[in-house]
């Protein structure tokens, strides 16, 4: 028994320590850190907000808010981040990524349309009499029109199958990512699937090993929500955005066992991000 145990305590050391698996060498050193910039612009549209407001009684009644007609929304970000990632199998990739945003959000929600529960009037169009500067004060709390900045964190993990034949290079990748935005504000889930087809190729007499230059696609796996909440207001948006974005890039290998990503999309989604990483 004692024996069992130490063997299974020395395997995991022994599978990170080889640099083959069946035979099939590692395309890299199997552990990378990088570092990540993104610049990206997106529009789409609202498909629907909804708003509780829980402390502006009419009457004995609280006041729930829905916006009419909801239009479109359109974010400048920026992110800059880290990437810690890990080859699990010639094939097979894993990392994890931290990073912090910055936006220039430029929104237009609509009209609001208020509620009152308990009436026979679910909805009551316009401002009720009496109740219109607190009303339009928490709405101005979460800024659903007009332009505003904001910042926050980006957590995510995700994963990589790649493989290559006669130079012809595949990539699939699937990536989780949640979004906190600074003081509770909003948050954002998404689960973003791309794929990548290139050609690969090792310039001679030079300090780079190997170059990939690729097109690919972007599919956003789910619609878009963000929830918003500040003291007694709480807010969720549906957006619509587009499922596919094009993209283009470059991978390229340096003999110091550096790494550069150049990668770029467009559509509804322009984007350029940059990825510096090291191999070890």
């Amino acid at each position: 028994m004692k024996r069992t145990t130490g063997l299974l305590f020395l395997l995991p050391q022994l599978v990170l320590a080889q640099e083959y698996w069946n035979g099939i060498p590692y395309p890299m050193n199997r552990w990378g850190i990088s570092g990540l910039g993104v610049t990206q612009t997106e529009a789409g549209k609202i498909s629907n907000i909804d708003i509780n407001i829980k402390k502006i009684p009419i009457g004995n009644n609280e006041v729930d808010l829905e916006i009419v007609n909801p239009d479109s929304i359109e974010v400048k970000a920026k992110v800059k981040g880290v990437k810690l990632d890990y080859f699990v199998l010639p094939f097979l990739s894993i990392y994890g990524i931290y990073g912090q945003l910055e936006a220039d959000v430029d929104m237009r929600a609509g009209n609001p349309k208020i509620g009152i529960p308990g009436t026979g009037n679910n909805f009551i169009d316009g401002i009720i009499g009496g109740y219109e500067d607190k009303i339009n004060n928490h709405l101005e709390k979460v800024k659903l029109n007009g332009k505003f900045k904001t910042e926050g964190d980006i957590y995510g993990i995700g994963g990589i199958l790649a493989g290559e034949y006669k130079n012809v290079f595949g990539m699939l990748q699937y990536t989780y990512t949640e979004i906190h935005m600074k003081d509770g504000l909003a948050k954002k889930k998404a689960e973003v699937s791309n794929a990548r087809l290139g050609y690969s190729f090792k310039p001679k007499d030079t300090f780079i090993t190997n170059i990939t230059p690729y097109f690919g696609a972007t599919y956003q796996l789910m619609g878009t929500q963000v929830k918003a909440g500040i003291g007694d207001l709480n807010a969720t948006i549906d957006l619509e955005l587009d499922e596919i974005s094009p993209a283009a890039g470059v991978f390229i290998q340096l003999s110091n066992n550096m790494t550069l990503m150049v990668e770029t999309t467009w559509g509804t989604k322009d984007s350029v991000a940059i990825d510096i990483g090291y191999r070890f």
